[in-house]
């Protein structure tokens, strides 16, 4: 009788004890109102959505980097994919991305970059072409390609509010 009792509480508290560990870790995560996640890291699966995660981020000059924030206010909660494009790759990075997002069924339409807010920006670089998308039928998110013709850099950047 003991030892199933033992037995049982031991396998207890090996179901509970990761589950309260998990919580405390995602906490202190998320804690931040804005945190740049590192790819295949715990606040990288649990912070990012789905169509960020999916996005392709191979081929970039340098890692691809990750963006979330948890919004406030009137602010939604919203994941990011920043990548800086080789140089001369600018079209070849724009098709990927539109055709990760019609393979998504995300739909998309050309956007006026004085419609964009202004937290897209990079320092420096102007709006070569945008599109706004509609993201399972009801989220909202952002293609944007950036570029400095003085540096002769572009980046493109997957946003997603969720």
């Amino acid at each position: 009788m003991k030892k199933t009792a033992l037995i049982a509480g031991a396998i207890g508290a090996a179901l509970v004890i990761p589950i309260v560990l998990w919580v405390i870790f995602a906490v202190v995560v998320f804690s931040e109102e804005n945190y740049y996640p590192e790819k295949n890291s715990f606040a990288y699966f649990m912070g990012l959505s789905s169509f960020i995660r999916g996005a392709p981020d191979d081929g970039c000059l340098d890692k691809a980097t990750f963006f979330g924030t948890a919004g406030d206010g009137n602010k939604p909660a919203s994941s990011e994919l920043s990548c800086i494009i080789p140089p001369g790759k600018e079209e070849l990075f724009w098709a990927k991305y539109v055709r990760y997002i019609e393979k998504q069924n995300a739909s998309s339409r050309d956007e006026v970059a004085a419609n964009l807010y202004v937290g897209f920006y990079v320092p420096g670089a102007e709006v070569v072409k945008a599109k706004k998308l509609l993201i399972d039928s009801h989220d909202e998110g952002y293609l944007i390609l950036l570029g400095d013709a003085a540096k002769k850099s572009f980046w493109i950047k997957l946003v997603h509010y969720d």
